[in-house]
């Protein structure tokens, strides 16, 4: 009877600890599908989307009219690695929603508060790129008048490479 019920709560906690995982790995259209159901100001119906190679694009616009361009950049087997989101005239506020709704989506444990806040921090300071990471994320922020982009990179997915530095034979030093 012990081994009976012992097999029994181990088989219900396996099953219980897969149910609370948060996929990692999604492929465009599920990434976009969960953004829906977060951030509904953006209007999915008139969207235009397609692939060109390793990028899928999709043209989106809000309820106020402010228009989006997702570039999603994906590995072999169709997972998002980097997602890209720019924006032309678009009220910063709204912005910064759409940039928070993607965190939530793409780095759910990743705080987007936080995130948000420390790339728009030096902002005011006329520094037009901001970099933060954090364990298995890179985030990029550029900022103009009018124009927004931002990315985000998941470092389990994307190879990031070192450039490798040297002298070609016809560049000696003297000293």
């Amino acid at each position: 009877m012990k081994k009976v019920s012992i097999i029994l709560f181990s088989i219900a906690l396996t099953l219980l600890l897969q149910a609370c995982s948060v996929q990692e790995k999604m492929s465009p259209p599920i990434f976009l599908d969960r953004l829906s159901k977060i951030n509904t100001r953006l209007d999915f119906d008139t969207s235009e989307q397609f692939y060109e190679g390793n990028e899928f694009v999709c043209l989106i616009s809000d309820i106020d009219t402010n228009s989006y361009a997702f570039q999603i950049s994906v590995n072999d087997r169709g997972d998002c690695k980097k997602i890209s989101l720019a924006a032309e005239k678009t009220d910063e506020e709204a912005f910064e929603e759409c940039v928070k709704s993607i965190i939530k989506v793409y780095a759910p444990d990743d705080d987007a508060e936080k995130v948000i806040s420390s790339l728009c921090s030096n902002s005011n300071n006329n520094q037009k790129f901001q970099y933060y990471e954090t364990q298995w994320h890179s985030y990029s922020l550029a900022a103009e008048k009018e124009c927004r982009y931002f990315s985000v990179s998941s470092k389990k997915l994307v190879n990031e490479s070192n450039v490798d530095l040297s002298l070609k034979p016809n560049d000696k030093i003297d000293f």
